[in-house]
């Protein structure tokens, strides 16, 4: 636990560093990881080539581990216009909701940003930040009291969807003395995790 703090400790004093030792350190740490590459599977799926198509499924729903429930689901990536491409997902949630849930949102390329940076618009205003990383794209941010992990993995034609949400008030407080500093940290005791396998439509 106490290297895991000062790890954090040497993150956060590494965050600090003026713009341009930042940019030099990035510049090291690129140069020296250069041979960890991507695995190779992952590296051969390509966006959107691969990406754009139907995806067809079902999405399970667990609460600490516990199955909740099975819902129908459905997604596609399809082109729009250039940088723009749907990103829609509907759940036929009729089961537990009075109407089936759709998720009618735009992928666009965030050409300000280096290659890999996309912005999932909402359309109603919000905006939420997505990098494409390999085969996976990846996402976090907070509504509510609620912090939200996504990643959307593509393997093999079958893409996963894993929606993770923990919530600010389910927390274990813990703390652990370095020298005169203490450290303390909240670590989720409640989950819900979303996860869809999707098979792409021919």
């Amino acid at each position: 636990m106490k290297k895991t703090i000062l790890l954090f400790l040497i993150l956060g004093l590494f965050a600090c560093e003026t713009k341009e030792q930042e940019n030099k350190a990035v510049q090291d740490v690129t140069s020296s990881a250069q041979s960890a590459s991507l695995p190779q599977r992952d590296s051969l799926v390509q966006f959107p080539k691969d990406w754009e198509g139907r995806y067809e499924g079902e999405m399970h729903w667990y609460v600490n581990g516990q199955l909740r429930g099975v819902i129908p689901c459905r997604h596609e990536v399809l082109p729009q216009k250039s940088g723009v491409w749907s990103w829609k997902t509907t759940y036929d949630s009729t089961q537990i909701l009075p109407q089936t849930v759709v998720k009618d949102y735009l992928l666009l390329e965030d050409k300000s940003q280096p290659q890999g940076h996309f912005i999932l618009d909402e359309q109603d205003g919000i905006l939420l930040d997505m990098i494409l990383m390999g085969n996976s794209f990846y996402s976090q941010f907070e509504v509510n009291g609620s912090r939200i992990n996504t990643i959307d993995r593509l393997e093999g034609g079958l893409l996963y969807k894993e929606i993770v949400i923990t919530t600010k008030d389910k927390v274990r407080k813990s703390s652990a003395q370095t020298g005169k500093k203490t450290f303390e940290v909240e670590s989720a005791n409640s989950i819900i995790v979303q996860k869809a396998i999707l098979k792409k439509q021919e």
